[in-house]
């Protein structure tokens, strides 16, 4: 014969008192993710937005102090501890193309833009704009680094991005005729 839950010191409804209790504190961690995920999405929002000032001031057909082109972006990118990364590429677009080409320099082949989407959120990289696939594509597309693939949202490195420029052997002179 079979022993059975009520045979137990532990009862079916001490069972399923804690099965309710641990599915009450899954809710709870549950809506405390989605809590944080909405404040990190509007925080990358107004990050995104001060980004844009900054690059709008670079680009400002105005009269100004002389200075480096992107000094002011650089310095406040640099202070940004939630992606430090992001100081190390004068624009928005260099910095996405920079994250994607390393995402190439470790995949065999073309990658999908869902993929590239899913490693930018696991290596904790900034997602342009709403934080899409679709806004990643918006700057891999202008890049002359990074090409379509074959199929539908495929992509791959330029076949001129990974060339590497050709060694010139030193060329001799032709002596002159007299």
């Amino acid at each position: 014969m079979t022993p059975r839950l009520s045979d137990s010191p532990l009862d079916r409804e001490t069972i399923s008192t804690w099965v309710e209790k641990l599915q009450d504190d899954l809710r709870a961690a549950q809506e405390k993710v989605e809590r944080a995920e909405a404040n990190r999405l509007r925080i990358h929002q107004m990050l995104q937005n001060l980004l844009r000032l900054l690059e709008l001031e670079d680009t400002a057909d105005r009269p100004r102090a002389p200075r480096s082109p992107g000094t002011t972006a650089k310095r406040v990118m640099a202070s940004v501890e939630a992606h430090p990364a992001a100081a190390q590429s004068a624009t928005l677009h260099n910095y996405v193309v920079d994250r994607v080409r390393a995402l190439f320099e470790d995949a065999d082949g073309p990658l999908h833009i869902n993929d590239i989407h899913a490693a930018f959120r696991e290596h904790g990289w900034m997602i342009p704009g709403a934080g899409k696939p679709a806004n990643i594509t918006a700057h891999i597309r202008r890049s002359d680094q990074i090409e379509p693939g074959e199929e539908r949202g495929l992509w791959r490195l330029a076949k001129s991005a990974t060339r590497r420029p050709a060694q010139r052997s030193p060329r001799s002179r032709r002596a002159r005729s007299a």
